[in-house]
């Protein structure tokens, strides 16, 4: 009926697809139920867009978050995966979890492994990834999962065996706004290095770095 009436797609937020972070963030569903959504959806002739948002569970479901998505993804086969990088955000319950230690801000790094875990799990015939959104790290990170798999694990890859030192000057020009791609760092201009370098050198414990990044792509949200 929807069809008829000239609806073509349905955005969805799906966020995960893993029950136990589904639960963490009171989303109100399981993921069985997005499951059944997203098949209706797609039987009914509607492209689908479901949106992942890494990080979302913390250090303690990483995993638990790439896994269950790509369960969702392979049994609903969306048209489209959109990447929306997890934020934790004051005067949010989830900060509230964070404050209490029950959630642990996953780094920047971790977040990654989750969308590597996701594309190199995920078995679909029509879905492609899109990572539209200044929030995510890797905003060049788009493909076909059934045909770009090996290009964008690559690209991934690439990034996480650069050198610590880099990945975090990286992450401020990007976080910044001062690069868009990681093939734009080698313009980046000699004060914005310096800057950077102070910032690197003054916060040394990963906790403490992680919720700096935390803070700045809060301000997208």
């Amino acid at each position: 009926e929807l069809k008829d009436a000239g609806l073509d797609r349905i955005h969805s937020g799906f966020e995960t697809g893993s029950d136990a972070v589904l639960q963490l963030v009171n989303k109100g569903v399981t993921a069985r139920e997005e499951i059944t959504a997203g098949q209706n959806i797609k039987a009914g002739g509607l492209e689908l867009s479901v949106y992942f948002m890494p990080g979302l569970g913390g250090k303690r479901l990483s995993e638990d978050n790439a896994l269950g998505m790509a369960n969702v993804v392979s049994q609903v086969d969306p048209d489209f995966v959109r990447i929306r990088t997890a934020a934790v955000k004051a005067d949010t319950d989830l900060y509230e979890d964070y404050l209490s230690g029950n959630l642990i801000i996953c780094s920047e790094e971790e977040k990654l492994i989750e969308l590597r875990t996701l594309i190199e799990k995920t078995d679909v015939r029509n879905t492609r990834l899109i990572s539209d959104h200044m929030i995510n790290l890797l905003q060049d990170l788009e493909g076909s999962l059934v045909h770009d798999k090996a290009a964008m694990i690559k690209k991934i890859d690439d990034y996480l065996g650069l050198p610590e030192r880099e990945r975090k000057e990286f992450q401020l020009a990007r976080r910044l706004r001062y690069v868009n791609f990681l093939s734009d760092m080698p313009h980046l201009q000699d004060n914005a290095k310096i800057r950077f370098a102070q910032i690197i050198d003054t916060i040394t414990d990963q906790t403490e770095w992680d919720k700096k990044m935390n803070d700045i792509i809060s301000n997208y949200i």
